[in-house]
């Protein structure tokens, strides 16, 4: 007797639940230290079922990244209350974007894994994650472009791509630290005002509270 019919409902729970699993595996071993077995282990199914939904473990790790790919770029899509200045733009850019992090820890290590050369991908998962993070650091640029024409905006006159390649840099360099040790959640949760006090008002601190 066949195994029953899932709703689509069951399949794309099942589905997630895997790439779920899959994420915890490479976090803890690498892409290229994961297995299928290990993942079936962690998902909690059997092999066959694994099988049934992603033929390679490269499949899955693409299907990782088109999920976070997707959960990240959609954080620019929030739009921010018109009467909200550049500064509160960017700091409710920033909340949202480490609640994305906080909530996907796992792939977090892994990327960080990736980008310090401890681990790497296929050529194909590869050229996504390239494009992938392009596209972020791409739309980056747009969102501050267009936040910094926000109502009293002082904004510096450099280029909307320096301004994002600099915000990711100060976000990157404090989650490197927080990812590469064992950061508690508090901690991790307290870095995105720490980023957005950095890249608005730099060393000197706000003008409102001079450190």
């Amino acid at each position: 007797m066949g195994r029953p019919r899932q709703t689509r409902e069951q399949t794309a729970s099942t589905r997630a639940a895997i790439v779920d699993a899959s994420a915890e595996v490479f976090a803890r071993v690498g892409y290229r230290g994961a297995t299928m077995a290990a993942i079936s282990r962690e998902a909690r199914c059997s092999t066959p079922t694994l099988y049934a939904y992603f033929r390679s473990k490269e499949r899955l790790v693409e299907a990782l990244l088109d999920r976070t790919h997707a959960a990240f770029m959609a954080s620019f899509e929030t739009g921010s209350p018109p009467q909200a200045d550049f500064a509160a733009r960017v700091t409710t850019l920033l909340a949202r974007l480490q609640d994305l992090t906080l909530r996907h820890r796992a792939i977090m290590q892994v990327f960080v894994a990736l980008q310090t050369g401890r681990d790497s991908l296929p050529a194909r998962a590869a050229r996504k994650w390239d494009t992938g993070f392009g596209e972020f650091m791409a739309r980056m640029a747009a969102w501050l472009e267009d936040a910094r024409g926000a109502k009293g905006a002082r904004v510096s006159p450099h280029a909307a791509e320096d301004l994002a390649w600099f915000l990711w840099g100060t976000g990157h360099a404090f989650h490197l630290r927080a990812l590469r040790g064992d950061s508690s959640l508090a901690a991790l949760a307290e870095l995105g005002p720490k980023v957005a006090e950095l890249f608005l008002h730099g060393a000197v601190g706000s003008r409102s509270g001079r450190r």
